[in-house]
């Protein structure tokens, strides 16, 4: 009888476990308190869970993100002859900033918004690749509405339709205004 609560005890942590593996608290990503947006909102923060990150190194390869919860603005890194640069942790689609956008305020809408779609969502993803810093990485508001729009060290990021694969930097250079952006949130202007 005394070895029933403990069973029922183990039973619970087997199936908290796995869960707990995939969610990580703020804290596990550099800070201790949740993630302030640009509104003054908190956004809890999500790790990407260390098997779908980094993305694949064939870029033919999709589903990267697989098991994520839905509305995870995911953020791993890929290295490319670029170097190493930020892309979308389920697709490895590379990010890009856009010069014209303000700090944290994005003004790529309508038509440009098609071609230069913002990387939305309602919960962040930091990659286990990604060195994350406190208040680097936050979920702002578009000019549109709609879902929030991830920036890092103020650069609202976008994904490239023209990029069709994981690790495509098509887009590098365009319009001498958008570029890719380093794991450190600096953009990345050299052309290959």
């Amino acid at each position: 009888m005394l070895f029933r609560p403990l069973r029922r005890l183990l039973r619970a942590l087997a199936l908290a476990l796995p869960l707990a593996a995939t969610v990580a608290v703020p804290a596990a990503c550099g800070s201790s308190s949740p993630k302030r947006t640009a509104d003054g909102g908190t956004v809890p923060t999500l790790t990407v869970p260390a098997s779908i990150a980094p993305p694949p190194t064939n870029p033919a390869t999709s589903g990267t993100g697989q098991g994520l919860p839905g509305g995870v603005a995911a953020v791993t890194v890929l290295g490319s002859d670029l170097g190493d640069l930020l892309v979308d942790g389920r697709t490895g689609r590379t990010l890009y900033a856009y010069l014209g956008d303000g700090h944290d305020r994005p003004t790529c809408t309508g038509a440009c918004a098609k071609v230069w779609v913002p990387f939305t969502g309602t919960q962040i993803g930091i990659g286990p690749s990604v060195t994350y810093r406190p208040g680097e990485f936050k979920l702002v508001t578009r000019p549109s509405g709609g879902p929030r729009q991830l920036s890092v060290d103020g650069h609202p990021l976008y994904t490239y339709t023209g990029d069709t694969l994981a690790g495509q930097t098509h887009g590098q250079g365009a319009e001498g205004r958008w570029f890719v952006v380093s794991p450190s949130g600096t953009l990345i202007t050299k052309t290959s």
